[in-house]
């Protein structure tokens, strides 16, 4: 977070910092090893995490719209160049160095030898269109979204849930599955989960409209959450489970940037307001 979005830039279009180039294998190991390697990897990372263009959407539930605040969901300004993930064609995480092909021998050696930003935009644009046709014809489209839930604070958030889904004309909604077939909880700070999605499976295309649904529970009598775009449930009566619902569709009017985008990592931040919960005219926290 401190290196892709911080106040330094680490990666730009000059001279001042390193150039970045990325490879990344999009093969398979042979054998045992094949057992038991993960989809959409080169059989140690992942595609979606290679890259370095990295972008992050907070989504604000703490904002009241009755106030007049009509901006809810914003995206960060980049502070790194738009380094793209180059696919070497049937590499894994090993061939990739031990047999990398002339193809492969030839765009390592033309990066090396890159000196401007010129040079370096000249070279991207030639590997991106050798991508185009080779590595990535074969291979679904992934992306990585790490998403972190905090209080108005900025204190971590543990227990919730995250749903993707669209409305049809008739009210009604499907929810987009794929979206969360591939969860991860990081064990050092349950507020950050990784979703690791096909969007292949997903069918961009077909999606007229996004929303998004915050699902969260303190367990807890004495404390819940509360926010804008949702309706709090009682929480007395449903132990302080909150849920709220925010339409995420026009995200590209926020400097280009939409929510789905192929091999990149997507940071989503919450924010949701922490409160002591009423309970038959009192809340259970404090009172007199």
């Amino acid at each position: 977070h401190q290196d892709m979005l911080g106040p330094e830039t680490f990666y730009g279009p000059t001279k001042t910092t390193p150039y970045v180039f990325i490879f990344c294998g999009n093969g398979t190991y042979k054998g045992l090893r094949k057992i038991v390697q993960d989809t959409a990897t080169d059989g140690a990372v992942r595609w979606a995490g290679c890259a370095l263009n990295t972008r992050k959407i907070v989504l604000d539930l703490t904002k009241d719209p009755a106030r007049g605040v009509t901006k809810r969901a914003t995206v960060a300004q980049w502070k790194n160049v738009d380094a793209a993930l180059i696919f070497a064609d049937g590499k894994n995480h090993s061939t990739i160095l031990t047999d990398p092909g002339e193809e492969l021998s030839d765009m390592v050696g033309s990066a090396l030898a890159v000196n401007n930003a010129a040079a370096y935009k000249a070279w991207y644009a030639t590997a991106l269109k050798r991508n185009q046709s080779a590595g990535r014809k074969s291979i679904d489209d992934w992306q990585q979204f790490v998403i972190r839930a905090t209080d108005e604070r900025g204190d971590p958030i543990s227990d919730y849930n995250v749903q993707l889904f669209t409305r049809t004309e008739s009210g009604g909604e499907d929810e987009v599955r794929p979206f969360d077939v591939d969860v991860h909880t990081y064990r050092g700070d349950g507020s950050l989960r990784c979703f690791h999605v096909n969007l292949t499976k997903i069918g961009l295309d077909s999606l007229t409209n996004l929303w998004i649904r915050v699902m969260a529970s303190s367990g807890s009598l004495m404390v819940g959450y509360n926010g804008f775009g949702g309706t709090k449930t009682d929480g007395t009566a449903e132990n302080g489970k909150w849920s709220a619902e925010l339409d995420i569709s026009a995200l590209a009017d926020d400097n280009g940037v939409k929510f789905f985008f192929p091999f990149t990592t997507t940071l989503v931040e919450l924010k949701l307001n922490r409160e002591p919960l009423p309970s038959f005219g009192k809340n259970e926290l404090c009172w007199f």
